[in-house]
């Protein structure tokens, strides 16, 4: 038998490696059960009876058998070693299981929250941000990564055309949301920390951020249209008989597809690191200026509380910024060399597994995007540990949150300059006074630190 296993792939295996720059591809693959192959014109059995009409190649059924078990032993079977794929199953499994834990956890923590403080409005604006992150990540969890990880075993398409089209961009959408989202909540963070306390209520007004997540969803499927139009499945098939089904793209031109994908991986990927980058730089500037050194004077407690509080979340920021660079980089990069030089690794095994790899590192946001803005956040930490404390206790640190937010509107914070020492300090001034400072500065509020 002259066929090679190469000849059994899609004419355009790039296309079919990769749904554009952010989606998760459905693999073809060559490994396929006997009981899986239909013969042309054979009604849909897998081997055509003698007294059915004659099927549609030119040579006997015998022949046909030998050439499909002859390619099965030929078939490499499994272009990733068991070993490779039970390693696999398992970092999909924990990305999955954990993601999906750790985002509804965040979930419930809001909704408790809410129904603890009886908002009837819903969470406050910058807990809608969260939540709405939180339930995109969910979507990569119970949508993105299974049928990803199923095509990467099953190595062919078995459901049809319709899903051929929705999964990927259903998957895509929702990796758009979630770039989406994180952007929008870190110029949140800026306009709430450095602009005006004007501007940080008009901007976290619930309707607006309700109209920002809008926007985001609503931009991000319609990002998603070219996908439900060129999705095709196309079938893989040898001398007159079917071998398997593959879900590729199948643009007009090659010039329209890398156009798109470059498209998608400047807006999924580009736009949001370069916005990281410059925001949290920004926020890091504006607490440096304000807090440059730890105060040592001892009337300068509230300081030097401040001065590690800001440090924190300018590492914070970091990190953000830095694990979402990290994760999704090589799998752009990816998208962006399998489109526009597909030979550049020639091996098929190599191909799969270093797709696997990229994959793998960009779902691991799904964990790490609620432990960076849920559990590094002051106040879901803190609810978290009233769900898991007794009903008194949780009323006790309730109540002691309601007095200190109490005596932290009745007092403003000003800067005092000590000529002797030439050292700025904080401190207090209730609202009463009559004295007036000549110079004030007011700090940002624990919520919008602790928020962070």
């Amino acid at each position: 038998m002259d066929h090679e296993v190469a000849d059994l792939l899609p004419p355009d295996i790039s296309s079919s490696l990769l749904s554009s720059a952010p989606l998760l591809p459905l693999l073809p693959y060559n490994n396929f059960p006997l009981s899986n192959v239909s013969l042309l014109g054979s009604g849909g059995t897998n081997f055509p009876h003698p007294s059915v009409e004659p099927p549609l190649f030119n040579f006997s059924i015998y022949t046909a058998l030998k050439i499909l078990l002859e390619h099965k032993e030929r078939d490499q079977s499994r272009l990733l070693v068991p070993d490779t794929e039970i390693v696999i199953i398992i970092v999909y499994s924990v990305l999955m299981t954990s993601g999906v834990v750790s985002n509804a956890l965040v979930c419930f923590v809001v909704a408790r929250q809410c129904a603890r403080k009886h908002h009837s409005t819903g969470p406050s604006p910058r807990n809608m941000y969260i939540v709405n992150l939180a339930v995109a990540d969910l979507a990569l969890c119970l949508v993105c990564m299974p049928f990803t990880l199923v095509t990467l075993l099953k190595r062919r398409w078995t459901l049809g055309l319709a899903l051929c089209k929705i999964v990927p961009a259903i998957q895509g959408a929702n990796i758009m949301v979630s770039a989406g989202t994180i952007t929008a909540i870190a110029l949140d963070r800026y306009f709430t920390i450095v602009q005006t306390p004007r501007g940080q209520m008009l901007r976290n007004a619930r309707c607006g951020v309700a109209s920002s997540i809008a926007a985001i969803w609503g931009i991000s499927f319609l990002s998603m249209i070219p996908l439900l139009v060129y999705q095709e499945v196309e079938v893989v098939h040898l001398e007159g008989l079917i071998l398997y089904e593959v879900c590729i793209e199948r643009w007009p031109s090659r010039a329209a597809q890398g156009a798109y994908t470059i498209a998608i991986s400047v807006a999924q990927f580009g736009i949001p690191v370069l916005v990281l980058s410059t925001i949290h730089t920004r926020i890091s500037s504006y607490l440096r200026l304000h807090l440059s050194s730890p105060p040592v004077d001892n009337s300068c407690k509230r300081a030097r509380r401040e001065w590690r509080r800001n440090r924190r979340t300018m590492l914070i920021l970091s990190c953000i910024a830095i694990v979402f660079a990290i994760s999704w980089l090589p799998m752009t990069a990816f998208s962006v060399i399998a489109e526009f030089s597909p030979g550049t690794i020639t091996s098929p095994s190599v191909l799969y597994l270093t797709f696997a790899i990229c994959h793998m590192a960009a779902m691991s946001t799904a964990v790490t995007n609620p432990l960076m803005y849920g559990w590094l956040n002051t106040n879901f930490r803190r609810e978290f540990r009233l769900f898991g404390g007794s009903r008194s206790s949780a009323k006790e640190q309730e109540r002691r949150a309601a007095r200190a937010r109490k005596m932290s509107m009745a007092q403003s914070v000003v800067i005092r300059h000590d000529r002797r020492t030439s050292m700025t300090c904080f401190t207090t001034m209730t609202t009463s006074s009559n004295t007036r400072p000549s110079t004030t500065m007011t700090l940002l509020p624990h919520s919008t630190i602790e928020g962070i």
